[in-house]
């Protein structure tokens, strides 16, 4: 009887930027997307939510990993290239302000280098959890199905769930 979303509903972002929701949960690189949609949207960003009680602060982040493949005809200049990509400020910069995206690399979550928006993100940064998604497009299909099936009441919730996690598993098994 009780819902926070519906099929009709456009995704989260749509509808915060057409004025449908008065909030969103994002990230750092959804700024740039609403504001592409709504360039006239008034709105501030806050930090995610926590728990009253709480003395530790969760939050949620993406990372990204950088890697060489084994096939590589220069797998030590590609490596090298990684090494400066990720610990040169200037590099780090350009990085930074082209993708919106807070730093992971300590020694500059707390320079003044993102735009003015990413100052709640970076703040985010050290407290922020993640888990390995194998591949998204499956993952995000594995969610919607499971979200699908619980509210048809197919199933019992715990048959979804558990449904879901064997998929999920089976994702992370060569």
């Amino acid at each position: 009887k009780n819902y926070s979303w519906s099929d009709e509903m456009p995704s989260s972002l749509d509808a915060f930027a057409e004025e449908k929701v008065s909030m969103a949960f994002g990230f750092s690189t959804d700024y740039p997307l609403i504001k592409a949609k709504n360039p006239r949207l008034n709105f501030a960003i806050a930090a995610l939510p926590q728990q009253n009680d709480s003395t530790i602060k969760t939050n949620y982040g993406v990372t990204t990993g950088l890697t060489v493949s084994r096939n590589s005809k220069n797998p030590l200049e590609a490596w090298r290239f990684i090494l400066y990509a990720t610990t040169d400020p200037t590099a780090i910069k350009f990085y930074l302000n082209g993708t919106g995206k807070p730093p992971a690399y300590r020694p500059y979550v707390n320079a003044d280098i993102l735009p003015p928006y990413g100052e709640v993100f970076q703040k985010q940064v050290l407290s922020a959890k993640s888990w390995l998604q194998p591949d998204e497009d499956k993952v995000s299909s594995v969610f919607q199905n499971m979200i699908q099936s619980a509210r048809g009441n197919a199933s019992s919730i715990n048959q979804v769930a558990d449904s879901a996690a064997g998929q999920l598993e089976q994702m992370l098994v060569p």
